[in-house]
């Protein structure tokens, strides 16, 4: 029994340490915007439209970043693949640096988005809504926002909205009852779908991801420190230690 007990045990261990997640797990895209629009994790580059440019001392770590107008300029990004499985979720994390101007959208898909409008900042589903929070404090300073959208309407129980690596409580704001639109396989910076409600200010380090972040992952990204990943030296030492200790161990029950 004792040496049953000892084994599954030693299961478990191997399972912890074989199991850890990468941060790159389900990382779609990222824009830098260190020299241009271009993925640089995968092959999804961005175009510009009406005049979208790069402020290159831009970024909040002065590095380059995309500068928008607030007016009518933007990027899309075609022929990405999204989860759309039912249950599933989509993850967006990038740092916005806000003008402050009225009713803008950071970022946009089919018929959803994230929304500044009103005093308010969240979840929009073009029902005239806000799922999230008070914009204060947002404006004219470099915050870093993450956003998971559930497939599904947007809800207190289904979408989490981090501001600076800290999960924000959202809820109802502003509007009418939200809606669900399939993710559909492109998404706007600054805009949306059905255009206008355009951005102003500047936006870096666009992260996306076709599953939801843990909140640890989201901290990491806030601190610009990697998630741990255990190399495979790492993992040789373990593995020989724990074999070394299973001879000695096991042979005593």
């Amino acid at each position: 029994m004792k040496k049953i007990l000892f084994l599954k045990l030693l299961i478990v261990f191997y399972s912890t340490i074989l199991c850890a997640v990468p941060l790159e797990n389900g990382l779609i895209a990222y824009y830098s915007f260190n020299s241009d629009f271009s993925d640089d994790f995968n092959a999804y580059d961005a175009v510009g439209y009406n005049g979208a440019t790069r402020a290159s001392t831009g970024g909040f770590q002065n590095s380059g970043a995309l500068l928008l107008d607030g007016s009518d300029d933007y990027l899309k990004v075609s022929n990405i693949s999204f989860n759309t499985s039912t249950g599933g979720a989509n993850t967006v994390s990038f740092w916005m640096k806000w003008y402050g101007g009225a009713s803008q959208m950071p970022i946009g898909f089919y018929l959803q988005d994230l929304y500044l409008c009103a005093g308010y900042f969240g979840f929009n589903s073009a029902n005239s809504d806000v799922t999230g929070i008070s914009d204060s404090g947002m404006a004219n300073q470099w915050v870093h926002v993450t956003a998971v959208f559930y497939n599904g309407a947007p809800s207190p129980s289904t979408h989490s909205l981090y501001i600076n690596g800290v999960k924000q409580t959202i809820q109802k704001v502003m509007g009418s009852t939200p809606y669900y639109y399939t993710m559909p396989d492109y998404f706007y910076l600054g805009t949306w779908s059905h255009f206008g409600y355009y951005f102003g200010g500047q936006l870096d380090e666009v992260m996306l991801f076709n599953r939801a972040l843990s909140d640890t992952e989201v901290s990491h990204i806030y601190t610009n420190t990697p998630i741990p990943e255990p190399s495979s030296l790492m993992l040789l030492a373990l593995s020989f230690s724990c074999y070394l200790l299973c001879i000695k161990f096991y042979n005593k029950i």
